[in-house]
Order: C-alpha cells, then sequence, then structure tokens
C-alpha cells in the first residue's frame, strides 16, 4: 500500500494497549486527528486483506463514510462460520441473507474492524462523541456489546451506515482460513442445489414432495442426530434470549451516548 501512488499514507502502530478499544481510540486521538489524513484504515492483525486491497479503499463511494471489507468469524458453539457485518436494526446487528448481497459496493449498517475504512468526517462533524470505540460488559456476562459493533453501531444511529463491498473478500485466520472453509461451504450449497434443480426442476416436483420422498433417510439421520439436534435446540433458545438481553444493553449504551451530544 505504501508504494500506490494513489494514495498517501500515515502509519500508526499500535502495541500492547487493553483493552482494544483503548487502541483504537488512541490510533484515532493521537494519530489520526493529528494528521492531515482523510481516511483512517483498520487491519486487525488476524486479518489479511486481499492484494488490491488499495481499489477498495480508492473506490469507496462519497456517500459512504465507513466501509467494511467482508470476512468471516467462527461460532463455536454452532459449528459454522458468521458473516462479521449487518444491518443495524433496533440496536442490533443483522446478518444478512448472503442470497440477497449483489457484487460491488452496498450499504449495510454495522460491521467489524478487521479490515475496516473510516472518513474523517465521522470524527469531526460532530454527530459522535468520543469515546469513539468502547466494550459494554455487565458483572455477571462480561463483555455484551464488542466496541466494533458499538460504534459501528452508533455511527449508524447518526447518520453514518457501514458500506460493503463482496468484491474484495479478506482472510481471517485463527486454526484455519475461514474464507476456505466459507468457500468450501458456499460450493457445497450450490452444488446441492444445483443438483436437486437439475433432477426435479422441470418434472414439477416442489418441496413439500420432495421432502415426504427422502422422509425415510432424513428419519433415519434424524434418529442418529437426535441428541445434537436438541443441544442446537437448547441453544438457538439461550441465544435469543442473549440477543435480546444484549439488546437492551445495546439500546441503554447507544442512548447515553447521544445524551452526551445534547
Amino acid at each position: 500500500m505504501a508504494y500506490d501512488p494513489r494514495i498517501q499514507m500515515s502509519y500508526a502502530p499500535i502495541h500492547a494497549v487493553h483493552p482494544v478499544c483503548a487502541a483504537r481510540n488512541l490510533a484515532v486521538n493521537e494519530f489520526f486527528l493529528k494528521s492531515n489524513c482523510d481516511m483512517l484504515v483498520i487491519f486487525d492483525n488476524d486479518v489479511s486483506p486481499p492484494e488490491n486491497v488499495v481499489d477498495a479503499i480508492v473506490s469507496m463511494p462519497e456517500e459512504a463514510s465507513i466501509a467494511v471489507l467482508p470476512y468471516w468469524v467462527w461460532l463455536p458453539d454452532r459449528r459454522h462460520t458468521m458473516p462479521c457485518f449487518g444491518y443495524w436494526r433496533d440496536a442490533v446487528m443483522i446478518i444478512p441473507d448472503p442470497t440477497t448481497l449483489t457484487k460491488g459496493w452496498q450499504e449495510m449498517g454495522a460491521g467489524g474492524t478487521g479490515a475496516m475504512f473510516i472518513k474523517r468526517r465521522v470524527f469531526t462533524e460532530g454527530k459522535l462523541t468520543p469515546p469513539w470505540f468502547k466494550i459494554i460488559s455487565t458483572a455477571d456476562k462480561g463483555q455484551v456489546v464488542s466496541e466494533d459493533v458499538y460504534f459501528t453501531g452508533r455511527a449508524a444511529e447518526a447518520g453514518y451506515p457501514t458500506w460493503l463491498n463482496t468484491d474484495f473478500i479478506c482472510s481471517h485466520f485463527h486454526t484455519i482460513d475461514l474464507a476456505d472453509v466459507n468457500l468450501g461451504t458456499v460450493l457445497l450449497l450450490k452444488r446441492f442445489t444445483d443438483t436437486v434443480k437439475k433432477r426435479y426442476g422441470d418434472h414439477g416436483i416442489e418441496l413439500k414432495s420432495l421432502i415426504q420422498e427422502l422422509q425415510p433417510e432424513m428419519e433415519k439421520a434424524a434418529a442418529s442426530l437426535r441428541e445434537e439436534v436438541d443441544h442446537a435446540e437448547e441453544i438457538a433458545k439461550q441465544q435469543a434470549a442473549d440477543v435480546a438481553h444484549n439488546q437492551r444493553i445495546s439500546k441503554a449504551a447507544i442512548e447515553d451516548a447521544k445524551k452526551g451530544l445534547a
């Protein structure tokens, strides 16, 4: 990036500042706002952007004040990945249906800081107040709202919804590259969908009749997986309760931040 003639870069390494929200606030207040830079670019150290990431930066729409590049996080209890971006609705980040996403830039609402671009006006127009990033915790649950969702949620409420560009996929490294896991899942689902359409699409077969045809196999599989299904149901119920709990806390935190502008 430093050698790309389309951008001028000021580099501010931030090390050993805990919690992470302190490091992000330090980067904004002590480096970015004291520079003449137009955009703050954040890359988390476990996220690897694509080689052509500068194309994303320079193509960011003028009306977009905050943008993220897509990456995935791992949900160990549900054993699958989840996009770290979504719509902002009623103080909650709603993960979108992947089939509704289009190519290029599109308005979302909120997202993670793994690969995030923030224009200077977000911090200088007076619609937000510091601390920009803040972890919301409770005594019994620990972290309830992460600092990135808190920031992008507040920004969305202030008229700066986060944008997304699906043409620039990032890798997120833990023990494996989740971008590869996600790609494999997408290809598997596509292959299944194409096979079903090829076999049944021209014969007037509906979902109901297809389920009836496969019922014996499905019943056998369900019996062998009953314990996991029950466990997943328990997790889903708990997660629904957690979402409602976190939503109340998130709303309260954002309202408190808004009062600081009054």
